[in-house]
This record gives C-alpha cells, sequence and structure tokens, in this order.
C-alpha cells in the first residue's frame, strides 16, 4: 500500500507548515520527514502511514498536493483498478537527489508558536490556526530559503475576446505534462482588465521557462492572438 506522501512544487512555507500540522490530524501516530526536491524547488513530505489506493488520492486533496499530479493518480486507478503504485513522488530526477531538511529542528526553535498552532487546530479555531501558521512562516522562511533554489513563473495573459482559446490550449497543455513531468503549469483568473485568464509556467531555470512560453506563443493556436509574455522570479509567501 502506498505512504501518505506529498509532493510539492511550491516553494511556500506556510504550504509546507499547513501540510505539516494537518498530517497529525488527519493521519494520527504519522512520522514525517522534509526534503527539498531534486529540483531545488519543492519540497517533499514524507510519513510512514500506509493507506490504501483510494484514500492516497484522498489525502493528495485533503493536503494541498499538485492536482495535476493528483488527476493522473486518479486516472491510474481508474483504469487499473488494483494499482497500489500511485505516488508520482521521485526520489532522484536528471542526475538530482532531494536533499533531507531538518524541519523538526528548525521548529524546535518556535516551541511556543507551535504550540499554539497545535492547541487551536485541536480546538477546532481552524482560521486562527491558520492566521497562526503565517506568521511562523514568516519566521522561517530565511533559514528553509537556504536549502532550495530560486523559482520561476513564466506567463502568458489570454485576452477577454480571446477566452475560449483556453480550453483548446489545455488539451496541448495536458498532453506536454503527461509526456513530460517537469513541465508545470496553472490557470488564474486574471486581475488585469485587460485580460480573461493568466496561464503561469514554473520552474527553477528562468531562460528553460522563456523557451517554453515562446514555444508555446510560435507553435500553437497563440501566434495569432495578441498575447503578452513575462517571466519573473516568485516570492515565497
Amino acid at each position: 500500500m502506498p505512504f501518505v506522501n506529498v509532493d510539492l512544487d511550491d516553494s511556500s512555507p506556510f504550504v509546507l507548515l499547513r501540510i505539516w500540522f494537518n498530517i497529525p490530524r488527519l493521519y494520527p501516530g504519522a512520522n514525517m520527514e522534509v526534503y527539498v526536491s531534486p529540483s531545488g524547488v519543492g519540497w517533499h513530505v514524507k510519513t510512514d502511514y500506509e493507506v490504501d489506493a483510494f484514500n492516497y488520492i484522498v489525502s493528495q486533496a485533503l493536503l494541498w498536493a499538485d492536482p495535476v499530479r493528483t488527476q493522473y493518480a486518479l486516472r491510474k486507478l481508474y483504469l487499473n483498478p488494483g494499482e497500489q503504485h500511485l505516488d508520482l513522488m521521485f526520489d532522484e530526477k536528471e542526475g538530482k537527489s532531494e536533499t533531507a531538511v531538518p524541519f523538526t529542528q528548525i521548529l524546535s526553535k518556535y516551541a511556543p508558536e507551535v504550540t499554539q498552532i497545535t492547541i487551536n487546530i485541536k480546538e477546532g479555531k481552524y482560521e486562527l490556526a491558520d492566521q497562526n501558521i503565517k506568521d511562523l512562516a514568516k519566521k522561517i522562511s530565511p533559514e528553509l530559503d537556504r536549502y532550495h533554489k530560486s523559482s520561476y513563473v513564466g506567463c502568458i495573459g489570454i485576452s477577454k475576446q480571446d477566452a475560449d482559446a483556453k480550453d483548446k490550449l489545455e488539451t496541448i497543455l495536458l498532453d506536454i505534462a503527461h509526456k513530460d513531468i517537469s513541465f508545470k503549469y496553472r490557470w488564474y483568473p486574471s486581475f488585469y482588465p485587460d485580460y480573461e485568464w493568466i496561464l503561469a509556467l514554473y520552474g527553477s531555470d528562468k531562460d528553460q521557462l522563456w523557451k517554453r512560453l515562446t514555444w508555446l506563443k510560435n507553435k500553437t493556436l497563440l501566434k495569432d492572438l495578441n498575447t503578452p509574455l513575462w517571466v519573473k522570479q516568485r516570492i515565497t509567501t
């Protein structure tokens, strides 16, 4: 049976802490360890808690795992009901290995904050616990920054009049993601008045992101649309 593990593409200490505090609530007795993923950007949260295949997928939904990765795990289970190897986390990729992070040791420096968060979760004060976690994330962020590489996001703006291009482009994006697990993307409703959607690609290599953006721009239906492209460094929160 698979273990309850979470592969985070996001380097956010807030999301990492959320998972760290919610695993004991959902899976009492689970032992936890944190690693930097082989890419040097995301996190691997590993436990020794075993579940069946269906509840593994449930665990991914409950613990904010990557939705595309969870979608593929669900597809595998649907196509093969006896499938047990649903964990798509790689300890090693492209010759690089994950790196252990002394997360328990880091948190030991903030014992009062950890205790208060635990109390608030047990008492069902989830909004207060979330705020406490945000505050703690700011405190431990400088220490965690030493363990991961810089992360970038590449964006393409889709205008209101071209909003139907989103569904057509999604088919292409899913096909790429299926063939290349390093291809990470998400759609966001745009806060810019001239655009309906923002397509965001994620990675640790700024030049590679730009190449992927320009390939999408020049080789897909986007070539006929007025779509701005940009890459910027992500700031973890």
